[in-house]
């Protein structure tokens, strides 16, 4: 008879080896190319002796890692003082299963002294959540340890470890953590020996629900302690024992910063969640998170939404010196903890101002990365260039829209690869400052709230591009030498498309021929000084002219006209091969 080891289970094949049981799959029993599963699990050792470990039905399957309960047993056996131990599986709600592991003591066993030994033997994964203390352990009629009857004793079944704990403020903190993070939980008991990951915790509800207990409680918790202490009971008083933590570190450049210009601001501060303040708290409805970059910029919104919705605030690296966008990105995902710690379900709501808007861009794909949605960002006055699946609500002052039609004509349109998921643009008017820092905010208002209870249109702006590649025309100016101050001057523009391909436009998806006025120094007096449409094709080997009205400039200077083609999705036709000469107009005296 052959025998070998496949994956830790022994199989076997020869002429005395059955080729199958009466009444089961064959397919579950033999190998493809031949071997019997005897389901058994074992190990060969140098000298080629066989050394059964188990059987392959008592393997845990704990989220995919394979677990030999073998391995648990042999490690609390260890440990002076255990007479008996067997590990078992225990269902559990996201994980499949858990270890559990059942231990008769002597006289000299206790739980704490097992404890110590399993942390140093078991790698964290196969740690058993909770050890049941049993004299004697259930057996079958074999004589075999009973594990089916292990995993189904209920709490109430053993004994208990420990005793309830004080009901003083910790533990407050802990039940509130607890059911924010845990909501199925609510209205249950928290008995001592509750276990976190029976009741439905994973590894990231364990990272929020630390946070949340170190806001609350101001206690400084070892990252892994979750994991050694997973029972009401011992996490409760494993907090009560930590030491307060420090709410900043003087040693990242960040938080000293932050440190000293949040200092004047009004606002009451979050307990535990350094650098946020929140105001209107108790107020019903949901949260908008927003980024300042200094106290004036929230105060008009705070006006706006008292007693419509909690306003939670925090602050950007604005004025920082050295201050870079990897700075910028681990602040924000500072700041995405928290917010998903102060808001544990439902769809988050962001927004910024200028740097600050970029923080919660940022922010908002930690959040996503984290599985929470995000149902809108209020970016005012913030170009987006990176796609982001969170829809947008753009509200752009005309200082900044000015500013944006630098890069590009006609900004509503450039900014559409960045939104798959959709966007809108809303013009606020006035300098960048002025309408959010002084009002009014009446005409702005209901937007927001509107974007912030229902969203916005979810579908992506999709123009159609032609200017995305090199283009072959040409591009001829007439006009007159001389321009008064401040008025019209009327321009006839040729164009000609010498390639092979037709300038697609129709009425819905229009060309642009575009006039940009440059002073002599090359600065960019006015980027966008007159528009015309064209709504039909433009065919090979066609020439169209084009009637346009361009606004001259007031100051007393001659300035030099450049004509553009820009295409529905922004894309001008100088970026990519065809471009007209400057023209140089002059001002006349009267």
């Amino acid at each position: 008879m052959d025998l070998r080891i496949k994956d830790g289970e022994v199989q076997v094949r020869g002429a005395n080896v059955t080729a199958g049981y009466e009444g089961n799959v064959t397919s579950d029993h033999i190998t493809p190319d031949g071997w019997l599963r005897t389901g058994d699990l074992g190990r060969i050792d140098a000298e080629g002796f066989l050394f059964l470990t188990g059987r392959a039905k008592e393997i845990i399957n704990r989220g995919g890692e394979k677990i030999s309960p073998h391995e648990i047993e042999h490690a609390a056996l260890s440990c002076e003082g255990v007479i008996e131990a067997a590990a078992f599986a225990r269902p559990h709600a996201s994980l499949g299963e858990e270890v559990g592991l059942a231990v008769t003591f002597d006289a000299a066993g206790n739980l704490e002294a097992l404890r110590k030994v399993l942390d140093a033997a078991l790698a964290p994964f196969k740690q058993p959540r909770k050890i049941l203390m049993l004299d004697p352990l259930p057996r079958l009629g074999s004589g075999k340890i009973d594990r089916r009857a292990l995993a189904a004793l209920e709490p109430e079944n053993v004994e208990q470890v420990y005793e309830n704990v004080e009901d003083n403020v910790v533990t407050k903190h802990v039940v509130a953590a607890w059911r924010a993070v845990l909501p199925d939980t609510e209205g249950q008991p928290l008995t001592s020996d509750l276990d976190f990951f029976d009741a439905g915790g994973d590894s990231l509800a364990a990272a929020q629900f630390l946070f949340e207990v170190e806001r609350l409680t101001g206690r400084a918790l070892p990252v892994n302690l979750l994991y050694e202490a997973p029972e009401f009971g011992r996490f409760v008083q494993a907090v009560q024992d930590a030491p307060l933590r420090a709410f900043a570190d003087a040693s990242d450049p960040k938080h000293a910063f932050l440190q000293s210009r949040l200092a004047t601001w009004k606002a009451p501060e979050v307990a535990g969640v350094p650098f946020m303040r929140a105001l209107h708290v108790d107020t019903p409805g949901n949260p908008l998170f927003w980024c300042a970059q200094e106290e004036n910029e929230y105060q008009q919104l705070s006006f706006a939404f008292e007693g419509k919705r909690p306003l939670y605030l925090m602050r950007s690296l604005f004025l920082m010196l050295g201050k870079n966008d990897e700075m910028s990105n681990a602040l924000a995902a500072d700041y995405a903890t928290a917010i998903a710690v102060l808001q544990p379900s439902g769809a988050i709501r962001l927004g910024g101002f200028c740097e600050g808007a970029k923080i919660m861009r940022f922010a908002a794909r930690h959040l996503i990365e984290m599985g929470r949605e995000v149902q809108i960002i209020i970016a005012w006055d913030q170009w987006f260039d990176v796609p982001l699946a969170a829809p947008t609500l753009h509200l752009w002052s005309d200082e900044r829209y000015t500013l944006y039609q630098r890069k590009t004509p006609f900004p509503e349109r450039a900014i559409a690869p960045a939104h798959p998921t959709g966007y809108e643009v809303l013009r606020v008017g006035g300098a960048h400052t002025q309408v959010l820092t002084h009002g009014p905010l009446d005409a702005i208002i209901p937007k927001i709230e509107m974007a912030l209870d229902a969203g916005i249109c979810a579908e992506p702006h999709v123009f159609p591009a032609i200017f995305d590649r090199p283009v072959s025309g040409k591009i001829k100016t007439s006009t007159s030498l001389f321009f008064k101050r401040g008025q019209q001057v009327m321009a006839r523009v040729l164009l000609t498309n010498t390639g092979a391909e037709a300038w697609q436009a129709t009425q819905a998806a229009p060309l642009f021929v575009t006039a940009q006025v440059r002073n002599l120094d090359g600065h960019i007096a006015n980027p966008l000084a007159g528009f015309a449409e064209i709504t039909a094709p433009v065919a090979p080997g066609e020439t169209r002219a084009i009637k346009m009205q361009i606004d001259a400039p007031s100051a007393f200077q001659p300035i030099k006209l450049y004509i553009d083609l820009v295409d529905n999705a922004s894309n001008s036709s100088s970026s990519n091969g065809l471009s007209s000469r400057g023209k140089f107009l002059f001002p006349i005296l009267f």
